[in-house]
């Protein structure tokens, strides 16, 4: 797996690629920054992306997210979204049904080698925490799953 980096496309948005892996199943992720803080583009695909995208937004200097925006509902964009406390969720209204569905899913239906790995992740909506070795007879019981938008 790649390690995510932004690369600066244009003014104020950035950009970090994808995995060129398909195996890999990890969406890219944008950001548009400014002084008041960023905006992030999708949550990552997994609690443990959404901090190596963390990692990569400090590397990179970029401003802590205030904002992060559902481009749509599927796995590879919103799973992340319990790495990223305080920030605020926007997405369009006809997602919210199809976000709570996913996110009534356990995370091990969308496991692959890739993302077999162990996740922590606090729930900032219910300050509840989640272990997941990873072991596909199991399910994490909360903080994995995708928040619906606040907006």
């Amino acid at each position: 797996m790649v390690a995510p980096q932004f690369h600066h496309l244009a003014g104020r948005v950035w950009l970090c690629p994808g995995d060129p892996d398909p195996e890999a199943v990890q969406a890219g992720v944008a950001v548009v920054a400014d002084e008041r803080g960023s905006v992030i583009i999708d949550a990552g695909q997994s609690p443990a992306h959404a901090g190596d995208i963390q990692a990569a937004l400090a590397a990179a200097g970029l401003p802590e997210p205030r904002w992060l925006v559902y481009t749509h509902h599927h796995w590879d964009h919103v799973w992340g979204a319990c790495a990223w406390p305080g920030v605020e969720i926007v997405g369009h209204e006809t997602a919210v049904s199809l976000l709570r569905a996913e996110a009534a899913r356990p995370s091990c239906c969308w496991a692959t080698a890739s993302t077999r790995r162990r996740h922590t992740c606090g729930d900032p909506r219910t300050a509840s925490t989640s272990t997941w070795s990873g072991d596909c007879s199991t399910t994490p019981t909360t903080g994995t799953s995708p928040a619906t938008p606040s907006r």
